[in-house]
C-alpha cells in the first residue's frame, strides 16, 4: 500500500513508535533514528527474547534503525529528511526548533514533507506527560475502580495507544491531502487531547447532563445489567443494552418475575436498581456451570464473555482461527496488524531492528558516502 513512502521515526518509548509500526505493516520503510543509547524501552525489562526487550519488540517491528547524535548531527537528518514522506517526532516543545529540525526549517527544504509532532500535554507545554500521568489528569482514573477504593488506571497504557492511532490516522489524512495539494503539513496532537477525545460519552454526561462520572467499579452508568457476575471460581460479563435481551436473560435464569417488576422492567429503572438486581442474578447463576451458560446465553444473543488473563486470550481458539499471532523467522511470535483487506495482502512482519543495525544501507540508499567522516565526527555510531 505504502511501498514507497519514507518515514523517518525520531520517536521513543510507545505513541510515536506505534504510530510508525502501523505505517510499516502498510508497507512503509520506516527508519528509526535513536540516540548512541537507543530508544530507552530496549533496556525496559525483563522479560528479553533474543536479548531485546520484549516491550520494544512489540512497537518496533519492519524498521531499520540508525544512531545520529541530533545535537552534532542536524544536517545529516536534513538530508534524510529531504528525501522523506513523513517525520514524527515526541519531544517536547521546542526541542526540534533548538535543534535546527522544527517544521518551518525543514518544510523549506521539502515542502512535501508531512511532519507529525506529539507529545504529552499539547502546544506550548513542556512538562513531560507519561500516560499514567495522562489517565489521571483527565479523569480516566477517576472512573476506573471500585466506588470505596483507590483510583485505579487501566491496565496497559492506554492513552498512549490511543495518541497513536490518532497520530496514523492524521499522517494518512495528510496523505490525502498532499495528492491535491502536492504539499506537506505539521500535524501535533497530544497525549492530554487525545485522552479528552477519548472520554466519549463520559464527556458527554457532564457536559450536557452536568453529571460527573465517578467510580463504579464494572458497572455502567447507563445501562443494567452490565457487568461482571462470579459463578464460582470464575468471572463472566454481561452486557444487557435492550429489553428484549433482559427478557431473554430472565428466561435462562428463571428470573421471569422480574420483566413486570416495576424495579426492573425498563433500563432506565434497573439502572436504578443496578446493586439490588446484581445480588439477584448473581444467586441465580450459583448452579450454572460457565462454559454452559455462555453457550446458552449466547444462543440467545446475549452479549457475554468469560474473564481470561491475556494468556488465555492468546491461546484461545477464537484468536488462532482470526490467525493474531504471528512467528517471525527467528522465532519471535508477533500480534499482526488487526485489519484485513479485500484485494491488499500486507507485508508479512519483520523482526525489530538491532541498535544501529541498518547504518550503512541507510546510508546508501540517501547518498551519503562520508561514513567514516560522521563516525569520527561523533554524529554517527
Amino acid at each position: 500500500m505504502y511501498k514507497q513512502l519514507k518515514v523517518l521515526d525520531l520517536s521513543r518509548i510507545l505513541v510515536g513508535p506505534y504510530a510508525t509500526m502501523l505505517l510499516s505493516d502498510l508497507g512503509a520503510q520506516v527508519i528509526k533514528v535513536e540516540s548512541f543509547e537507543g530508544d530507552e524501552t530496549r533496556k525496559w525489562g525483563p522479560p528479553f527474547f533474543n536479548n531485546q526487550s520484549t516491550y520494544f519488540l512489540s512497537i518496533n517491528r519492519s524498521k531499520q534503525s540508525i544512531c545520529v547524535d541530533l545535537k552534532k548531527g542536524s544536517s545529516f537528518i536534513k538530508q534524510l529528511a529531504q528525501q522523506s514522506d513523513v517525520l514524527v517526532e515526541n519531544f517536547t516543545s521546542g526541542v526540534m526548533d533548538r535543534l535546527g529540525l522544527g517544521y518551518e526549517e525543514l518544510s523549506k527544504i521539502n515542502p512535501r514533507l508531512i511532519y507529525a509532532s506529539v507529545n504529552g500535554f499539547g502546544l506550548n507545554n513542556n512538562q513531560p506527560g507519561f500516560d499514567y500521568i495522562m489517565q489521571a489528569e483527565t479523569g480516566f482514573m477517576h472512573i476506573t475502580g471500585e466506588k470505596e477504593r483507590e483510583p485505579m488506571k487501566v491496565g496497559v497504557a492506554i492513552i498512549d495507544v490511543l495518541t497513536a492511532l490518532n497520530l496514523c490516522n492524521g499522517i494518512q489524512g495528510a496523505l490525502y491531502q498532499r495528492i491535491e495539494t502536492d504539499r506537506g503539513c505539521h500535524i501535533q496532537t497530544s497525549l492530554y487531547e487525545s485522552a479528552i477525545a477519548s472520554l466519549v460519552n463520559v464527556s458527554g454526561m457532564y457536559l450536557n447532563g452536568q453529571k460527573d462520572m465517578h467510580r463504579m467499579g464494572n458497572q455502567h452508568p447507563s445501562i443494567s445489567p452490565y457487568g461482571t457476575f462470579k459463578i464460582k471460581n470464575k468471572y463472566i460479563v454481561i452486557g444487557v443494552a435492550q429489553d428484549n435481551q433482559f427478557q431473554s436473560l430472565c428466561k435462562i435464569l428463571n428470573l421471569n418475575h422480574l420483566t413486570s417488576d416495576e424495579q426492573f422492567k425498563e433500563n432506565k429503572s434497573r439502572v436504578q436498581n443496578s446493586e439490588k438486581l446484581k445480588r439477584i442474578i448473581e444467586e441465580a447463576l450459583e448452579n450454572w456451570d460457565v462454559e454452559d451458560l455462555i453457550e446458552e446465553m449466547k444462543k440467545n444473543k446475549i452479549p457475554v464473555g468469560e474473564v481470561k488473563s491475556v494468556g488465555q486470550c492468546l491461546e484461545s481458539s477464537h484468536t488462532k482461527s482470526l490467525n493474531m499471532v504471528m512467528e517471525l523467522e527467528n522465532g519471535e511470535k508477533v500480534i499482526r496488524n488487526p485489519l484485513s483487506f479485500s484485494n491488499i495482502n500486507l507485508d508479512y512482519p519483520k523482526q525489530a531492528p538491532y541498535l544501529n543495525e541498518h547504518r550503512d544501507e541507510i546510508c546508501k540508499q540517501f547518498g551519503i558516502r562520508n561514513v567514516d567522516v560522521l563516525i569520527r565526527e561523533g554524529i554517527l555510531k
